[in-house]
């Protein structure tokens, strides 16, 4: 080996600090717009209706935003709230939330919506994204019946289908804790995009700490002819 070859493998070690930057589909469900499953507080039969995505991974990720096409049911706009679970049923209190926001939807054709930016997922058995209406509005979060779904590493559907429409008879005060009733699952079309990781820093720098030691190695040899 020369010393002229050691600096450009250092120079090749000091390239596994970078990563690549650009978000990469966490948890993604594209596909034409068949129809919407629609969150009403109450319908018009006097029921209310919630929705929810569900997935669960096995390793963390960082800087993740999470957008679904949005529209208000009716005429005029209507708002609502999303909340990002761990749980979701009677059980569940304001322990089990990652994150909550309130939004607004508009009348005509579903919108993008981000709803969430820059959280962090821990590994969970189970993650629930969960729309409410808020009392006289009724939301449109549009669906597919041709889905292409894309999954992170360490990333699994929680059920045969990404989303679902929930009936029930009321919504709890705390709507996350509502008691479910019927349940129809769905291919509710989602964006849930998180930032790669970087690699590793303490094995970047022990390799880094071998290639000094080669160099120096190889220079004193060179040195000595």
């Amino acid at each position: 080996m020369s010393l002229r070859t050691v600096p450009f493998g250092i120079a090749g070690l000091l390239g596994l600090l970078a990563f690549d930057s650009s978000a990469k589909p966490l948890f993604q469900v594209t596909g034409p717009v068949d129809f919407s499953l629609t969150a009403a507080s109450p319908n018009e039969f006097g029921t209310f209706t919630y929705l929810y995505a569900t997935w669960q991974q096995t390793r963390p990720y960082d800087v993740v935003d999470i957008s679904i096409p949005l529209a208000s049911s009716g005429m005029s706009s209507s708002i609502g709230n999303a909340y990002l679970m761990t749980s979701m049923g009677p059980e569940t209190t304001v322990a089990d939330e990652v994150a909550h926001t309130t939004f607004t939807a508009y009348p005509g054709s579903p919108v993008v919506t981000k709803l969430f930016s820059n959280v962090t997922l821990a590994p969970a058995a189970a993650y629930f994204l969960m729309i409410f209406a808020n009392p006289g509005n009724s939301i449109d979060w549009a669906a597919t019946n041709s889905p292409a779904v894309a999954l992170g590493q360490g990333v699994f559907l929680n059920q045969q289908t990404s989303g679902s429409i929930v009936l029930t008879l009321s919504i709890a005060p705390y709507p996350p804790a509502t008691l479910p009733g019927p349940g129809f699952q769905n291919w509710l079309l989602l964006d849930v995009e998180a930032v790669p990781e970087p690699r590793d820093f303490s094995t970047v720098l022990g390799a880094l700490a071998g290639a000094a030691i080669l160099r120096t190695a190889t220079g004193r040899r060179a040195a000595q002819r």
